[in-house]
């Protein structure tokens, strides 16, 4: 497939801003957070939780994203739906400095909002109890509360033979530029189907909430990427016994275990978009578009 080299812009980043959140078809009633104490957060969670139906190039470097992405992809998957391809993302150069619409910007202000709580603040210079094959860990609670925080750790040196705490802030900025790659990836999808703007709105949406979902509150049983557990468990086989970590979760820790580079952004972008249009084959088939009938689908169906 080939693709258009474009710079992110005001015309883009208002594709998705002509609606505000308070505005949208389906709203989500999200107040601004606070992070004052646990039963303000745990709300935070539940009002974002995502029904349990939606949560499931000739240059070298192009072609070794290709291939990394590749290697995610569901070989049983719809071989006729309109896939992203990588070569949409070379529009943006400049990754820090694209603007994101007010959907986005919902979405992004909950992400960073949950970041910054005190119920995912760990305690100073704590025992990181780490995952034996992912930079993952179990940290103790900086209020000394029972229980643990699911933290992602990062590499401090290209060996990959250290591991440390990221700040927050690390967090955020990996969490935002994750959502402006997705922005440009899922608007080129959508455009190629010749989907309305109204339909735009409800599935760029929706697939933000279905991310949001599955690094917060995943499904039963199922560990989040960032959250916390009310047990505190001693080691990783414990908790293993009766959790896991699903293949969306692992493939975003390696993401926010990274440096943020293109082609880490790229991946994991890709691997998400497909993963939820696994999820919602009859709205990127390229014959699926068909008026009226089809937006009120979406919408019924998104709700």
């Amino acid at each position: 497939m080939g693709g258009s080299k474009r710079k992110c812009g005001p015309e883009e980043t208002h594709r998705f801003s002509n609606l505000s959140p308070s505005r949208l078809p389906r709203q989500h009633d999200i107040q601004a957070p606070s992070t004052s104490n646990k039963r303000q957060f745990t709300r935070l969670q539940q009002e974002a939780a995502p029904s349990r139906s939606n949560s499931l190039s000739t240059q070298p470097a192009d072609n070794a994203i290709e291939s990394g992405v590749g290697e995610l992809r569901n070989k049983k998957a719809n071989p006729n739906l309109v896939r992203p391809d990588i070569l949409y993302l070379s529009g943006i150069p400049n990754h820090s400095r694209c603007l994101l619409g007010d959907v986005s910007k919902h979405w992004f202000s909950l992400f960073e909002s949950i970041v910054n709580s005190k119920e995912l603040k760990s305690a100073p210079r704590p025992a990181n109890i780490v995952h034996p094959d992912l930079p993952f860990a179990m940290v103790q609670p900086a209020d000394g509360r029972e229980g643990r925080v699911l933290r992602v750790m990062r590499y401090e040196d290209a060996a990959k033979r250290k591991l440390a705490l990221p700040r927050p802030q690390n967090c955020v900025s990996f969490g935002r530029r994750l959502i402006v790659y997705l922005n440009h990836l899922h608007l080129e999808v959508m455009e190629r189907l010749g989907l309305p703007e109204s339909t735009q709105i409800l599935l760029h949406d929706d697939l933000l909430k279905w991310v949001h979902g599955e690094i917060f509150h995943p499904s039963d049983h199922v560990l989040p990427v960032l959250g916390t557990i009310d047990k505190p468990y001693q080691s990783w086989e414990e908790i293993l016994e009766s959790n896991k970590i699903g293949k969306n979760q692992e493939e975003i820790i390696k993401y926010f275990s990274g440096y943020g580079k293109h082609e880490e952004i790229t991946k994991i972008s890709v691997y998400l978009l497909e993963t939820y249009q696994d999820h919602h084959e009859n709205f990127y088939l390229p014959s699926s578009y068909l008026g009226k009938e089809h937006d009120l689908s979406v919408l019924s169906s998104l709700k």
